[in-house]
């Protein structure tokens, strides 16, 4: 097999185990996988399930895979996985653990450690330990016809895997994956790089194919997105979310004579099969193309047709980079457009983008005016609210100075009682003292009116 590089990146320490793979067969089974990867790509569910690994280790970061290479070592890891599993099913992956440390550079204990991550996240299952073939079970894997060459001439048998997608991926969104498929079918184009300068197949007379990844395709023609596909891999919830094909200058709406012209096999202006320079390219934003999905349904468009008419409002959106609205924004965006122009909506148009190119011909995009409005309101209501309180606030005042003031009044008041009672006491006092000398005296007088001594 001729690759254009070695794949094994760093031949694994000696770990003291019975069967140990010399260079030689090492460089083939690295090589095997290689290849193994460069078909794997091709196929859905090896991506789907690696970007489910990817999605669980960016998201939750278990421990193990805190830190950023740990979880570079455990993508790698698992992109091997992948490659050496049935891609219909998930079964039987037997990389084995040298061959995947000669892969990606590291020693055997970090792919054991990483590996048992995988198994503890629900991700993988180990079926069977790797140990050495006895005496009759190397009579039968000869015996086995669905056995491979390569596999009848092991001694050992690999740690076999299946990998597991496991109940938590119902409750993810096709818009929370998404990102995380290009990254896993990156990390299969990476793996299989050293096949990909190689020969087509093993005869050395095949001429030398040169398609390593980053190399423009000599159409121009970018590739269509495979999330759509790899998405009906994956037991995801499916939103409003939906990830159109790549979309080249999406025009703002398909006239009659476009469509005939089309089915003619006349080529257009926009024409996938014209060659040369065909302008700036790129995929719609989700955020359009759920807003028109939403304007489709909406009953306050009615001029629109259908779901046929979802990509192409969604280019107009895309155009003016309205991603962050909402409908209602819409609604007001276009009856302020009606009110200027002194016209009422439309009930059937022959093109439904480019009215709604009309409609939306002096939106800005940093000004939603739905939500600036409600942005207002609630502005208002919180300036309400605080006055309220304010006003509430100095009427307590006022009632406590009130009370504060008659509590005072009530106060003296009771002083001057009390003193008034203290006087009237005092004056009982002296009167009685006065009456008591005055019998005192009347006692001690003699009727002759002498005075005794």
């Amino acid at each position: 097999m001729f690759l254009s590089c070695s794949p094994v990146r760093k031949a694994p320490k000696d770990t003291g185990s019975k069967r140990r793979l010399s260079p030689q067969r090492l460089e083939e089974h690295a090589s095997l996988l290689v290849v193994q990867a460069l078909s794997a790509r091709k196929a859905y569910r090896p991506i789907g399930w690696l970007a489910l690994v990817l999605y669980d280790l960016d998201t939750h970061r278990p421990p193990g895979a805190s830190r950023a290479d740990a979880r570079s070592n455990i993508a790698a890891i698992a992109a091997i996985l992948a490659s050496s599993a049935d891609w219909g099913s998930g079964r039987r992956s037997r990389p084995g653990r040298q061959v995947t440390a000669g892969l990606t550079g590291r020693c055997e204990k970090t792919v054991t450690r990483h590996l048992a991550l995988l198994e503890a996240r629900g991700l993988t299952e180990g079926n069977a330990a790797g140990q050495l073939l006895t005496k009759q079970q190397r009579v039968d894997v000869q015996a086995d016809p669905d056995a491979t060459a390569d596999q009848r001439a092991r001694w050992t048998n690999r740690a076999e895997w299946r990998l597991l997608i496991p109940d938590w991926t119902r409750e993810i969104t096709d818009e929370e994956i998404w990102p995380y498929i290009e990254q896993a079918a990156a990390l299969l184009d990476d793996l299989a790089a050293p096949a990909r300068a190689g020969r087509a197949v093993d005869n050395p007379a095949d001429p030398v194919v040169d398609n390593r990844p980053g190399q423009p395709a000599p159409s121009l023609n970018v590739p269509p997105s495979i999330t759509p596909q790899v998405l009906t891999c994956v037991p995801v919830r499916r939103s409003s979310f939906s990830l159109p094909p790549t979309v080249d200058n999406v025009p703002d709406g398909a006239s009659p004579v476009a469509v005939e012209t089309e089915q003619k096999g006349g080529a257009l202006r926009l024409s996938p099969t014209r060659r040369g320079s065909r302008g700036s390219r790129g995929r719609l934003a989700p955020g359009v193309v759920r807003l028109a999905r939403e304007m489709v349904t909406d009953d306050r468009f009615p001029y629109t047709r259908g779901p046929n008419d979802i990509l192409p409002i969604a280019g107009v959106l895309h155009a003016r980079k309205l991603g962050r609205w909402t409908i209602e924004d819409l609604v007001a965006e276009a009856e302020l457009r009606l009110a200027e122009c002194h016209k009422s909506m439309v009930t059937v148009a022959k093109a439904p983008a480019s009215y709604t190119a009309w409609l939306l011909a002096k939106a800005v995009p940093d000004e939603p005016p739905a939500q600036i409005a409600a942005a207002l309101a609630e502005s208002a209501r919180a300036d309400l609210i605080a006055r309220v309180h304010r006003q509430s606030s100095q009427w307590h005042q006022r009632e406590q100075h009130r009370v504060d003031a008659t509590a005072s009044e009530g106060g003296r008041a009771a002083r001057a009682l009390v003193d008034e009672l203290a006087a009237r006491r005092h004056h009982r006092k002296l009167a009685g003292a006065r009456r008591y000398d005055e019998i005192s005296r009347d006692l001690d007088t003699p009727a002759d009116g002498t005075v005794t001594s």
